[in-house]
C-alpha cells in the first residue's frame, strides 16, 4: 500500500473522468448513506431493549 501512488492515480483518474464527476459524487454520497444506514440498523438492533 503506497498512499502517494494511489493518490496520484486517483487524481489522474478524476482528470480523465471530469465530465462524470457528478455521477461519482452521487455514488460516494450513496455509499456514505449506506454505511450510515448499516450503523443505524446495527445500533437499533443493539440498543433496542428486549
Amino acid at each position: 500500500m503506497e498512499p502517494p501512488v494511489i493518490k496520484k492515480h486517483i487524481t489522474i483518474q478524476c482528470r480523465h473522468t471530469y465530465r462524470r464527476k457528478t455521477g461519482k459524487l452521487m455514488n460516494t454520497i450513496a455509499a456514505i448513506f449506506n454505511i450510515v444506514g448499516l450503523f443505524a440498523i446495527y445500533s437499533d438492533n443493539y440498543c433496542t431493549p428486549t
